[in-house]
């Protein structure tokens, strides 16, 4: 069953979080990275609980409005993601503390300020196809932030 967009409902739950990085490779050809991001998270609102996850992403950063709006694509189409108990929103509260964990962002910077962005992200916990359980609904977050990168 195809997520149909009717479907999306916005709930009273929020997620506040720290990431940090590191790059394990950069392309010399063209402007692609990976890095391996871990997140630490507080979920808040319907439930209160903690989540770890830890994704190798892939960064695209050639953008030809650049000079205007430095842009960066990531997306971490695979990673862990693990909660210190089972939120009461995946399955009813019977989901699992370790799933699946997948983002897709967009991060906006000056172009004199690369360090300084602001992002929106789709981040996404499932059971990939009933691989870790059966039929988890999983959880998704549409975050928007604030980034300082060192």
């Amino acid at each position: 069953n195809l997520l149909k967009f009717e479907d999306t409902k916005f709930l009273d739950h929020y997620m506040v979080g720290l990431t940090v990085d590191r790059t394990i490779w950069r392309m010399k050809s063209y402007p692609l990275s990976l890095q391996i991001e871990g997140l630490f998270a507080v979920q808040f609102g319907k439930d209160d609980l903690f989540e770890f996850a830890l994704a190798p992403r892939l960064t695209w950063s050639g953008f030809p409005w650049n000079n205007y709006v430095y842009t960066r694509f990531r997306a971490a189409p695979i990673g862990l993601s693990i909660t210190s108990s089972k939120s009461k929103l995946e399955k009813d509260g019977d989901g699992e503390n370790l799933l699946y964990y997948v983002f897709f962002e967009v991060a906006l910077s000056p172009p004199h300020s690369k360090e300084n962005e602001f992002f929106v992200r789709l981040h996404h916990r499932c059971a990939f196809f009933d691989t870790i359980n059966d039929d988890i609904n999983g959880e998704d977050f549409l975050l928007f932030g604030f980034r300082r990168n060192f």
